[in-house]
């Protein structure tokens, strides 16, 4: 069992809305380490999504992918289709690469396509986006991109201290 600590189950409590609602895509926002990646994969981890077929796959915004078959390649080689076909992807830290014009059609060829999808159910497909940026710094990178997020999107604000800080020692000899 994963162990969600007193600020995540909170916001965990809050995203119960997601399937009375009905949102296609949700945008965690944040300073480092507040815990969104951390969030979202218990999101996808059994909390609200039902179908428990699901493949989880992780886009990073450094053009990384990490899954299950333990892909590492780069966006521009990384096979779309797979990216377009899981009912459930998390797009971690966007924002954190320069929008250039393979990055810019290419992530809005994949965010284009999950917005056509259903589920057998009739639910969307659900992706959520990590980054650490504002709305306005993320509009200001790519408008078309941002205004694609933006349709059916619920936005989550973390915050806090860096989570990842909290066990850090230091030892002065």
């Amino acid at each position: 069992m994963i162990e969600i600590d007193k600020h995540n189950h909170k916001t965990i409590e809050k995203l119960k809305e997601i399937k009375q609602n009905g949102f296609q895509t949700i945008l965690l926002m944040g300073g480092v380490g507040v815990g969104k990646t951390f969030l979202a994969r218990n999101i996808f981890g059994g909390y609200f999504i039902d179908e428990p077929q699901f493949k989880q796959e992780i886009v990073a915004g450094n053009a990384r992918l990490r899954n299950p078959e333990e892909w590492n390649c780069s966006i521009d080689k990384f096979p779309l289709e797979a990216l377009t076909k899981h009912k459930q992807v998390i797009y971690d830290d966007i924002g954190s690469v320069d929008c250039n014009e393979t990055y810019i059609e290419k992530t809005l060829y994949w965010l284009n396509e999950r917005a056509k999808k259903k589920t057998e159910k009739g639910n969307p497909f659900r992706t959520i986006i990590t980054t650490n940026l504002t709305l306005d710094e993320l509009e200001k990178r790519e408008k078309r991109i941002f205004s694609r997020i933006m349709e059916n999107c619920l936005i989550i604000t973390l915050s806090g201290p860096d989570r990842r800080e909290k066990n850090t020692k230091s030892i002065v000899l």
